[in-house]
């Protein structure tokens, strides 16, 4: 199936719909978009805006793409999203995965950027913060990062991105800024929840015009500081003060982000390149989470460990 989803903005006069609504049926995400754009047209669109107020916030996507694709009966539907562009939009997302979608105004893709300018769907903050604690991962916000967050309406939708953005970045957003909200990214370091921004200061400290110590560290030196680092949060783990517990952990990044840095600085590897290393591994190592392979003991999960780790040794050499 064909899905020709269009992104609109400001006043467009509803016949330069007209030929299109005549000829397939047309879904919006909501109804603001054929009261406030469409006009005589209005009653020919399909709003879907009713799906957003599901309890399960997470099924919401999933909802919207096979009521879609189920309701159009055709081979060609077109799908209606608000703002400036629809990139980042989740639902149009979601939709790419079930159909051929054709994009008007924007683009379909993660992760969702043009330039430096991150641009997400509330509606993918408030899965992740419905998904709390287990949400690492999950559309984090970055303070050092130039943010637009679209579709911020609907009653849950607000509510739950909201309290994305609020424990993310420290700032309680107004509703009243309507169906988009911006965020420019800190200007000067700081204490910010953000990998991001560690490495900035980190790269900072190790520059021309940095610290002279943090200059003439190598992975050399390093290694018995961290080694110490890990003694210290085996001890704060041993006293029970989490607070204390959350300190000397950042003591342990501290040290990986610098051996990251100079690595990075001598074309050896990235905090990228460590990411990726280890984040692939989990999921190679985890089947029976991220696949098909099912499991029934802990006997089984050990002897698949083994074996998957016998493969990755057989793969490198």
């Amino acid at each position: 199936m064909r899905v020709v989803a269009i992104g609109l903005h400001g006043q467009r006069p509803a016949a330069t719909f007209a030929d299109v609504f005549d000829r397939v049926p047309v879904f919006a995400r909501d109804t603001s978009l054929a009261r406030g754009w469409l006009g005589e047209c209005e009653g020919r669109v399909i709003c879907l805006d009713h799906l957003f107020d599901s309890e399960d916030i997470r099924a919401i996507p999933g909802a919207v793409a096979d009521a879609i694709v189920h309701r159009a009966n055709c081979d060609t539907a077109c799908y209606l999203v608000p703002g400036a562009a629809n990139v980042g939009d989740l639902t149009v997302q979601q939709l790419a995965k079930v159909a051929d979608v054709e994009v008007i105004a924007g683009v379909v893709g993660a992760p969702s950027a043009v330039g430096s300018i991150r641009i997400v769907d509330a509606l993918a903050l408030a899965i992740a913060e419905a998904a709390y604690p287990f949400d690492a991962g999950l559309e984090s916000l970055d303070a050092f990062v130039s943010t637009v967050i679209t579709n911020f309406r609907g009653s849950r939708v607000v509510q739950l991105a909201s309290q994305r953005i609020e424990r993310q970045l420290g700032n309680k957003p107004d509703a009243r800024h309507g169906d988009t909200l911006t965020f420019m990214p800190e200007s000067e370091p700081g204490a910010r929840a953000s990998l991001a921004g560690f490495e900035q200061i980190m790269a900072t400290l190790r520059a021309p015009g940095g610290c002279p110590w943090d200059q003439e560290q190598t992975i050399a030196t390093l290694l018995p500081q961290l080694t110490e680092e890990l003694d210290e949060f085996s001890e704060a783990v041993a006293g029970g003060d989490h607070g204390e517990q959350a300190e000397e952990l950042g003591d342990v990044l501290l040290h990986i982000v610098m051996i990251a840095q100079i690595a990075r600085e001598a074309g050896q590897f990235t905090m990228a390149d460590v990411l990726n290393a280890v984040s692939g591994k989990m999921v190679r190592r985890h089947p029976h989470v991220f696949g098909d392979r099912e499991i029934e003991n802990v006997e089984d999960l050990h002897a698949m460990w083994d074996e998957i780790k016998q493969q990755e040794k057989a793969a490198s050499g």
